[in-house]
């Protein structure tokens, strides 16, 4: 594989002197993106698209997470793009959109040129999984990776960490993209936070992203994000 390493500073803000590095498939040349020069990432990018789609993403989770909410990143990732994303069930594989392995900090993503993207029935929030849906897919998944390093219990439920993925995918959507896939989803948000719990979103994965969407916009940005954070949240799985 041909790398093109482009080490960069970062803000006075981040401890670390973070590269980052960009990489690509043979025979491709990646052109270097300066919405991603003080990003905590090490990208291997299977195509330009998706290396634009990361730098858009990173850009949202920073402005949403970093710059208005103060969290922090405490290492780099390693991003890497893929034809095919599986989750170990042990017996039998998951084919996935993406996945983040924590104890490595590497995130693994369905590349945007993947066949299986394109399927009649893969969509997500009803929707056709076209450049912006795949930019916030890769939106939610550097939430959790940034979401995981700033929690302040030591085994955070799953559900805390996808009820504030989906809230910061939705939140940074292009806004036309967001009011076609609220349009979809007539229902409620929750009531409570005795109702965000680990079965809500196995049920419904995208479902349970759109109510805590709307639950977090009632109720307030900076005290929800502070009882997720600490954990305050009914769940049933550890992460």
């Amino acid at each position: 594989m041909a790398r093109r390493a482009f080490p960069v500073g970062l803000r006075p803000r981040w401890r670390l002197a973070l590269p980052l590095l960009l990489l690509s498939t043979p025979g491709r040349a990646v052109a270097r993106d300066e919405r991603c020069t003080k990003a905590p990432l090490r990208i291997e990018a299977a195509t330009d698209n998706d290396l634009i789609h990361a730098c858009e993403a990173w850009r949202r989770v920073e402005g949403f997470l970093v710059v208005q909410r103060g969290l922090r990143m405490t290492a780099p990732l390693d991003l890497i793009f893929a034809e095919r994303v599986e989750l170990d069930l042990g017996a039998t594989t998951l084919r996935v959109l993406g996945r983040y392995e924590r104890s490595r900090r590497i995130l693994r993503v369905t590349s945007a040129q993947a066949d299986w993207l394109r399927e009649p029935d893969r969509l997500m929030f009803r929707q056709p999984i076209d450049a912006e849906m795949h930019t916030s897919l890769i939106v939610h998944e550097l939430a959790h990776a940034l979401l995981l390093d700033n929690f302040r219990v030591a085994e955070p439920g799953r559900v805390c960490s996808e009820y504030m993925a989906y809230v910061v995918q939705l939140a940074t959507m292009q806004p036309a993209t967001l009011m076609r896939v609220l349009a979809q989803y007539p229902e409620d948000d929750f009531a409570s936070l005795a109702e965000i719990t680990e079965i809500a979103h196995l049920m419904d994965p995208h479902g349970f992203g759109i109510r805590a969407y709307r639950h977090f916009m009632r109720e307030g940005h900076a005290t929800i994000l502070d009882d997720i954070l600490g954990g305050k949240v009914g769940t049933d799985l550890p992460m």
